[in-house]
């Protein structure tokens, strides 16, 4: 179910705050709760009621998996340190993701962990699978040199292939069948954008571009255009033959190069043609699977643009300019509201230390966002710069936490949040849940929808250099309506610990200890018995 077709509630719960204000109104009549017409205290809504089921895309982790990625097993060859599955099981993983491999026994023991395995695939895929030749059916620039996207061109023979190219896509249909047959649940598509990306970089001008973009024009271009662009007889128009014509730039240059409104039709042109190569690869890769099969893609930060939004969900590389509570919070709800699904991979600055505390902060945030942070290792850092392998000791913690309480992350939904720089728009006048003497700690509380038994979960995540206690503060009957709590707080690597809630009035706070950075406050209603607490 797409978000366009989700219910009034739902929509806002899962919806970043840019776009939740025009159906506020709308669900505060349906709640009954609205200005309008005043209610009692009691009868305002709690956090499971606001809760709402998010569709999450079939295929995609669950939302107490580990995901995990050794883009290639390991070891390698006699020198190479690491190991796949040494590492895997350090860090309690589920699931195999973004994993460049065919080989079927490799993939049957990554299934052994219990999760799925997404294998990868991308736009330079070789000739035939198994090799390094990548010369048939690539993208050519105005010369006809083969085209290599920038930041790999220290790879030798790194050829993108084209989208119009029946070559290159029987070549990328031959892959994923290899991959399909070695056992994969998913695909992983790196670097989609394909033929659109490459007209920056001078591509494509290949034989079936000109012709497909000839006919593009045929059924798009009318006699005021052809005058207007200098074109006679479109019958015989070819584009590369043009721009040569015109001493157009090859290569990265033609990026700046104004060629007008032509220049623009031959960008929708190739942005239809990435779409059309993926309707027609995927109809053959599940005719070849006799299912559909679930594709991610390399989301950049999270991006849904074209042509992200031809994917079911995202795995992508979170930027360091990104990791922070506000902006991993509206990423996920932005995925949420349009049904998808998001998994992100940190790159950190720098691998010296320094970036431990940082990626542990975005770790926590990710899941209590609802989604997933792959475990820092074998992490791409750069071209030219060495892969990044995080130690059990720094990151397993928290992973291990994660599987430890997963009946308390399973199926659990955005119900309240209090992160620096977000206001919570569902709750405008009584805010279910603050943080005091902390302004860097975000807190968010996620429950089961519907579910007025099952224990409510608050996040805390604490961004601070310098963490310490503070006070985190509840309402109660915004989260079981007798009001009495009992709480418990879980952190990675210690024993669950009690909390004795201080109540006064229509407020209860709680002490906080310093966390590093994570905790998960678990909230029954007091007396009741739940087995997601066991």
């Amino acid at each position: 179910m797409m978000a366009s077709t989700l219910p009034v509630a739902a929509r806002c719960a899962a919806t970043p705050l840019s776009c939740v204000a025009p159906y506020l109104a709308a669900w505060a009549v349906a709640a009954g709760w609205c200005a309008i017409a005043p209610c009692r205290a009691d009868d305002r809504p709690v956090l499971c009621e606001v809760a709402a089921v998010a569709e999450r895309p079939a295929g995609a982790p669950k939302l107490a998996a580990v995901c995990f990625s050794s883009r290639w097993k390991r070891p390698q060859n006699a020198d190479d340190p690491h190991d796949t599955f040494q590492a895997a099981e350090a860090f309690h993983a589920t699931d195999f993701v973004w994993i460049y491999a065919l080989d079927k026994s490799f993939v049957d023991r990554m299934k052994q962990a219990g999760g799925k395995v997404y294998l990868a695939i991308n736009s330079l895929v070789p000739d035939a699978p198994g090799t390094n030749e990548r010369l048939r059916g690539r993208i050519l620039d105005l010369d006809g040199n083969r085209v290599t996207a920038p930041w790999m061109r220290g790879w030798q023979g790194s050829y993108w292939g084209c989208a119009n190219s029946p070559e290159y896509r029987d070549a990328y249909v031959a892959y994923a069948r290899k991959a399909l047959d070695a056992g994969t649940d998913g695909l992983q598509m790196d670097d989609p954008p394909m033929n659109r990306a490459a007209v920056s970089w001078g591509g494509c001008f290949c034989p079936h571009c000109m012709d497909g973009f000839r006919r593009y024009l045929e059924t798009r271009a009318g006699e005021g255009d052809l005058s207007t662009w200098g074109i006679g007889d479109l019958r015989r128009f070819d584009y590369r033959d043009y721009l040569k014509a015109k001493g157009a730039p090859v290569g990265d240059a033609f990026a700046k190069y104004d060629g007008g409104t032509l220049k623009q039709r031959f960008i929708a042109f190739q942005e239809q043609s990435v779409r059309e190569f993926y309707r027609h690869a995927r109809a053959r890769i599940d005719a070849h699977a006799g299912r559909h099969v679930v594709f991610s893609s390399n989301n950049y930060a999270g991006r849904w643009q074209f042509p992200y939004d031809l994917f079911e969900f995202g795995m992508a590389e979170l930027p360091e300019r990104d990791a922070d509570p506000k902006t991993l919070y509206e990423r996920f709800a932005d995925a949420r509201s349009r049904g998808k699904a998001q998994v992100f991979t940190f790159v950190p600055k720098a691998a010296d230390g320094s970036e431990v505390a940082l990626t542990r902060r975005v770790i926590a945030a990710c899941y209590a966002c609802g989604g997933h942070l792959i475990v820092p290792w074998d992490v791409y850092t750069g071209s030219n710069s060495p892969r990044y392998f995080g130690k059990p000791e720094q990151y397993a913690d928290l992973y291990g936490l994660v599987r430890a309480h997963a009946r308390l992350i399973e199926g659990y939904e955005d119900a309240a949040f209090a992160v620096p720089g977000l206001r919570d728009e569902r709750y405008p006048a009584e805010p279910p849940i603050s943080v005091s003497g902390a302004i860097d700690v975000a807190a968010l509380a996620r429950a089961v929808p519907g579910d007025l038994r099952a224990p409510v979960v608050v996040h805390l995540v604490d961004w601070r250099d310098d963490a310490r206690p503070f006070e985190l503060t509840l309402a109660p009957r915004r989260f079981f309506r007798q009001g009495a709590l009992e709480v418990e707080l879980l952190r990675p690597g210690a024993p669950p610990v009690r909390l004795e809630p201080r109540t006064a009035g229509e407020r209860t706070a709680l002490a906080i200890p310093r966390l590093d950075p994570w905790g998960m406050v678990v909230v029954t209603a007091a007396g009741a018995s739940s087995d997601r607490r066991r």
